[in-house]
């Protein structure tokens, strides 16, 4: 499927693990980009990371490409004392939208992009670092993760994620906040769009029927 997606040369680069392409840019200096996965190749081979300016990691989740879907197994922040900190900062910085959500809805528009059927995750009993025994490096309950963000527990094992992001009217939002919803709409629709234009020059195969209307899901 990778090799489909992106054909032959893109899989070669990967090989290279400075490996990167440059999907978007989103605010103040922070970028989203497809990597290798360089943490724990048995989450998936694949990766989508924020980075601040200086190219330093601030969030990612991993995944790999599963017949027709996108199947993340990881999505990880900041560790460590600033953790907190740091997680406050970014989401400042993406107009009040948790970094953990930026990850959740940049998989589920980046398969639309594929023109893949959707995005899926993996549930919590089958984590790798759980069969491994690594219960403290898996900081999170992934079923209740999912299932914050819409996804439903299919006969194949796996949470399905709605394949387009939900949104709130801006009608809908007091006056306040309408401000920061705007921009934060205004930035992923930018995101999509910059998916778009990278892949378009890497990829093979890209739709552009990707829509943004809104399901009856989670907010954002």
């Amino acid at each position: 499927m990778a090799e489909k997606l992106f054909g032959t040369d893109i899989l070669h680069q990967m090989e290279d693990y400075r490996f990167h392409l440059v999907l978007a840019h989103l605010s103040d200096g922070i970028s989203l980009w497809l990597n290798r996965n360089d943490n724990c190749v048995e989450e998936g081979a694949w990766s989508l990371s924020l980075r601040d300016e200086a190219g330093n990691r601030l969030y990612m989740a991993t995944f790999a490409f599963v017949g027709t879907h996108l199947l993340t197994a990881s999505v990880q922040g900041p560790a460590g004392e600033e953790a907190k900190d740091t997680v406050r900062r970014i989401t400042k910085q993406l107009h009040g939208l948790r970094p953990q959500q930026l990850m959740v809805t940049a998989l589920q528009y980046f398969a639309a992009v594929l023109g893949l059927d959707g995005a899926m995750g993996i549930a919590q009993k089958h984590q790798v670092k759980l069969r491994w025994k690594l219960k403290k490096r898996v900081k999170m309950n992934y079923d209740a993760f999912w299932q914050e963000y819409g996804a439903s527990l299919e006969r194949d094992g796996y949470w399905h994620l709605p394949q387009t992001p939900a949104r709130k009217d801006l009608a809908d939002i007091e006056s306040k906040k309408r401000s920061m919803y705007r921009k934060r709409y205004e930035m992923l629709d930018n995101m999509v769009a910059e998916m778009k234009d990278s892949l378009k020059t890497e990829a093979r195969g890209i739709s552009d029927g990707i829509q943004t209307e809104k399901p009856p899901r989670r907010t954002a």
